[in-house]
This record gives structure tokens, sequence and C-alpha cells, in this order.
């Protein structure tokens, strides 16, 4: 009888450690489909540290498993540091093979505050990630643009939120636009901004553009948010001027003074031209440029110029404006 149970218990054992290794093996060689997910190894990082990275970024499926194999393969102190990319089939061992050989195939891309996305495009391909025109082409398909945003735009302009990237050199255009609009609504959320009011929020994001192009201090933004409502509230033209020069975007030209008949040039954007607001924004703003169109500060004045410090002098009415330009020149 003892020695039945003995065989029982020997086979019992034998099988449950043949499912339990198959199981193992399964979850190990088992590939994950990633679609360019980035992560980020830090000096100093352990194997543990790592696993736990990759986990939680749903890169591998058991954060112990991996370390065991980091473990084994006794690679624990050769693992590099840097932003990795990972997309396409990975299993554990790939996933590992990939930190140890250090193949870091990324670029960092910063897209400052303000760019137009003509020069959003130009940034991001002079740094070998994707091609500009098909990155115009996709950016230009209304259809595209509405997949990817819920608004029902022409464009993406405006929607590509400037910022510091991390961008996998595989990654292509559509990648990089739907990785930069996710960006924008992420950084709308965590400042508590509502775009449930599509047509409301979309004006605020054309003014916030202006504001941008417009506002070299943050701390004036405000107030010159403030005076663009006043203006449009009299059913004022706006005659902000870097409406005027929206259309140069395209052949990366700038104007640093206007002249009469560049202000009398009828394209679309320009407000000295149009009345009301332009049919979609001229660059992408800041989230704390959107905030200043959201609460703008109160005053009497419709009028501003800047002065030679790049700060702005401003006028309660045509007359007093003219007048302080001349002292200024003077």
């Amino acid at each position: 009888m003892l020695k039945k149970i003995i065989i029982i218990t020997f086979w019992a054992i034998l099988i449950i450690g043949a499912l339990f290794f198959f199981e193992v093996t399964k979850i190990i060689y088992t590939p994950a489909d990633l679609d360019h997910v980035l992560c980020e190894i830090s000096y100093g990082d352990t194997g543990k540290s790592i696993a736990r990275k990759l986990y939680q970024a749903d890169i591998i499926s058991d954060e112990l498993l991996f370390y065991l194999i980091i473990r084994y393969k006794k690679v624990d102190k050769t693992l590099k540091a840097g932003h990795y990319l990972f997309s396409g089939s990975l299993n554990m061992f790939d996933t590992l093979d990939r930190i140890v050989s250090g193949e870091i195939l990324v670029e960092r891309v910063t897209i400052p505050e303000g760019l137009s996305m003509y020069r959003t495009f130009r940034t991001i391909s002079n740094k070998g990630i994707g091609d500009y025109q098909k990155y115009l082409e996709l950016a230009k398909n209304p259809e595209f643009a509405s997949s990817i945003t819920g608004f029902d735009i022409e464009n993406l302009e405006g929607f590509l939120y400037p910022d510091t990237y991390i961008f996998g050199y595989d990654m292509t255009e559509e990648n990089v636009l739907r990785t930069m609009v996710k960006n924008f609504f992420t950084r709308l959320e965590a400042a508590h901004l509502s775009t449930e009011d599509q047509e409301k929020f979309f004006n605020e994001l054309i003014l916030a553009s202006i504001v941008e192009k417009e506002v070299m201090y943050n701390d004036e933004k405000p107030l010159i948010a403030g005076i663009f409502l006043n203006r449009l509230e009299k059913n004022m033209k706006l005659q902000a001027c870097p409406t005027v020069t929206y259309y140069l975007e395209p052949e990366f030209r700038y104007i640093s003074v206007l002249t009469y008949s560049e202000t009398r040039n009828p394209s679309p954007h320009n407000t000295y031209m149009i009345d009301g607001l332009p049919p979609y924004p001229i660059c992408s703003p800041a989230v704390s440029t959107i905030f200043s169109v959201l609460y703008p500060e109160k005053s009497p004045y419709l009028f501003f110029f800047a002065d030679r410090r790049g700060r702005h002098i401003y006028s309660r009415n045509y007359e007093e404006h003219i007048r302080k330009q001349r002292e200024v020149s003077a």
C-alpha cells in the first residue's frame, strides 16, 4: 500500500512539475504584440526594477519570471541604460536581448510652443523620423484628422502638442501623429480642461494659438487674451499680426515687420481682413496659453503693440494707441 502511494505521489509530482514547466515555458516564449512601446532604462536600475518597468508597460507578462531569466543568464550588470523602443512580436528572451545589446533606436525631439504643423514636421523629419510630405498628407486629411481627434476638423493644426518626445526610427508617420495628438488630450485631461463642447473648445484653441504667437512673456498672455475677447465682443477685427503671415508657413518664411500691403493680403487667416477668428489654429499652443483664453484678465483695453523689449503697451482706443506708438518711436 505504501509503495502504491509513493508511486502515485511520484507521478503526481512529475505531472504537476511537467505542467508547471510547460506553463512557465509558454509564458516565456509567448510573444507580446507591441505597437511601438517606449520604456526608459535608467542608470542604476537593477534587474528587479527593470523587470518591474517592463511589466508595468505591458512589454512582458510576468515580472518575476523575467527577473529570473536575467539572473539565469547573468546579465543583470550588463543591461544598458537608454530609451528603448519595443515593437512587433517579442517574447521575454527577445526583450532581454534588446536591452543587453543596447539596441536604442530612438531619437529625442523637442517641439517648442508656437510651432505650426509645417515647422513641426520639418523638425521631426530632420531628425530622421518619417517623411515630411507624408506627415503633411496625413495631417491635412480631414478623415484621418477627425478619426484621431474626435473633432470635425480639416487638419491637425493646433492638436500636435508642443513637448519633448522620444520617437523610434521605425515609427510610421501615423504613429508619430497619434502619439502627439494623444499627448495633447492627456495634457488637457491632466489640467481638467473639458473638450465636451467641441465647437466652443475649438474656438478657444484657435484664439490660444494666436496668443501663443503674439506674446513672448507668459504673464502677459491673460491680458492679451482679454483684449482679443474685448474686440470680438465689439465685433472688431482682431488684427493679429501672426495671422497675416501664417500663409508663409508652408514655405518656412517669416516677416518681422509687416507692411500695409501685407495686411491687405486676402488669406483665410488674415484677421486684418476677415471678421472673427481664422478657420483653424495657426500653431500648437501650450495648455497654459489655453488657460489664458479660458481665464482672461479683464481690462478696458482694445489695442496693444510691442515695445523694444518684446513687452506690450496697451490703449483703450485708437487715438490713444497711435499717440503711444509715436511716443515710443520718438
